[in-house]
């Protein structure tokens, strides 16, 4: 055999380095590639970002980058809604709840418990109660607020008499009324400064007229 070629401890040993080497540093571009970000990009992130920047620079980093920054701004959009504040009404609800369960858990064997049950159910209740949208109407210069209503709730072409005659004379002989309420119900009848009437314009938009009224 040639000496050249001939195996030697030294050569066998260097080989084992190199191959050694070289799988290390395949290994390292593998986790360099999997991390989404080389050296380069990070070096151009980093001076981007403390405010050095060229314009070949900047364009460097839009062009490479460009993944990097937008995952990253996901994140933080995320983490932005997440710690949205809860509208007053959930607050509130969250916190009757609570407590509803602390007084089923403190004040279970006490005499006043049932009182404090009671009125955080009826809270809850009340709070969770769908209610229907208000359209205030106020009296204009001579027009009175009564005259409005019964303009925009009459339907002269209707054969239901009962409710027209409801509708106009809804006050009767007390004139002095401030405050009245026009509520949709399938039957008319009028309770107090309440009237209930089967109105399709109040059915149709589903509100409750409260009409306040100067004279």
């Amino acid at each position: 055999m040639n000496p050249i070629l001939k195996p030697t401890a030294s050569r066998v040993f260097v080989v084992i380095c190199a191959l050694l080497l070289a799988s290390t540093f395949v290994a390292l571009m593998q986790v360099r590639a999997s991390l989404g970000i080389s050296a380069y990009q990070a070096r151009i992130a980093r001076v981007a970002l403390k405010g050095g920047c060229c314009q070949s620079c900047l364009a460097s980093y839009s062009k490479y980058c460009r993944p990097f920054s937008t995952s990253r701004a996901a994140l933080s959009v995320t983490g932005l809604t997440s710690s949205i504040p809860l509208s007053r009404r959930v607050a509130v609800r969250n916190l009757l709840r609570s407590t509803d369960d602390l007084v089923k858990r403190t004040l279970q064997d006490s005499s006043g418990s049932v009182k404090w049950l009671e009125r955080v159910q009826h809270a809850l209740v009340d709070l969770e109660r769908l209610r229907m949208p208000r359209l205030s109407v106020w009296g204009v210069d001579s027009l009175d607020a009564r005259d409005l209503v019964t303009v925009l709730l009459d339907d002269p072409l209707s054969s239901d008499d009962v409710r027209r005659h409801m509708l106009f004379d809804r006050h009767g002989s007390d004139r002095r009324a401030k405050v009245f309420h026009l509520r949709y119900e399938d039957d008319n009848r009028l309770d107090g400064n309440v009237l209930y009437l089967s109105s399709p314009w109040l059915g149709n938009a589903q509100v409750e007229i409260v009409e306040f009224s100067g004279s």
